[in-house]
């Protein structure tokens, strides 16, 4: 598998980023496992992931793709792995995220561009995992 660079960082990465939208959803754990193990073993290390995923968006599944990538992590080292993931935004009428009451958060320092504070009222429940979560 080639490597490339990272935009400007310098973090090296697989050509190839494997994408796990569907995890949890249309596709269920042993099935992500194999996928997954699939992609590590043909030499791809850098895996997509988002707080929002799987889709469609789905309160009853947020969060469940982040829970079966960051179990499946275990089984590797975890200096091969590079994971990209995302915090979903406003969805500007196109879709309201299942995450904190369909709006974004400031609770990150980086998300200026972020326009809704975060209220711990309208936590998902994602949120409430992650805080026990144990990857």
């Amino acid at each position: 598998m080639n490597k490339n660079r990272l935009g400007r960082s310098g973090i090296i990465v697989s050509d190839i980023c494997m994408g796990t939208m569907t995890f949890g959803n249309q596709a269920d754990e042993k099935t992500a496992f194999r996928i997954m193990d699939m992609a590590f073993d043909a030499g791809i290390d850098f895996y997509d992931t988002a707080e929002m995923y799987p889709v469609p968006p789905d309160i009853k599944y947020v969060g469940l793709t982040e829970d079966i990538v960051g179990r499946w992590m275990k089984t590797k080292p975890r200096d091969s792995l590079i994971i990209a993931s995302k915090v979903a935004g406003p969805g500007h009428g196109w879709i309201t995220p299942p995450l904190r009451g369909g709006n974004a958060s400031n609770k990150w320092p980086n998300a200026s561009s972020m326009s809704a504070p975060w209220n711990p009222q309208n936590a998902s429940r994602l949120s409430q995992r992650k805080r026990t979560c144990r990857w």
